[in-house]
């Protein structure tokens, strides 16, 4: 058997495999949707509820509440130990940091930092020529 007719074999192999895995997959996802069609239609065909008439007893606004601060340890264990939760930190975070402010302020304090840094080197080599015109003239 010649290479190319091998791969051309394993080629049409892994094609017959994906198309059946496809096909369990559909009849699978064909099935739910016609189970949610049904379960759909059974919801349209009952009878609306009315609205209920009873009216809810809500506490004074002046009745003694005991609230409780959680501590900050509270707070981060409740916050870290749901993972969908630290998503929407972490995406928070990524969001305020890419912000244009944060950006132009991170920038700002750069150019800060590298023009400082500047001026120290440029401060450095001006008093090691004064010094060495000065040891000259000695």
């Amino acid at each position: 058997m010649s290479p190319v007719l091998a791969v051309c074999l394993a080629v049409a192999v892994i094609a017959v495999a994906v198309a059946v895995v496809l096909a369990v997959a559909l009849r699978r996802t064909q099935s739910s949707l016609d189970e949610l069609h049904s379960s759909v239609q059974l919801l349209r065909e009952a009878p609306q509820r009315q609205p209920s008439t009873e009216v809810a007893v809500l506490p004074t606004p002046y009745a003694p509440v005991a609230v409780v601060v959680p501590s900050s340890e509270q707070v981060y264990q409740a916050t870290m130990s749901r993972p969908l939760l630290r998503l929407a930190v972490l995406s928070y975070g990524v969001r305020r940091a890419l912000r244009p402010e944060s950006r132009d302020r991170v920038s700002a304090l750069m150019r800060r930092e590298f023009r400082r840094r500047r001026k120290i080197r440029q401060r450095a080599g001006r008093r090691a020529a004064r010094m060495a015109s000065v040891e000259r003239q000695s």
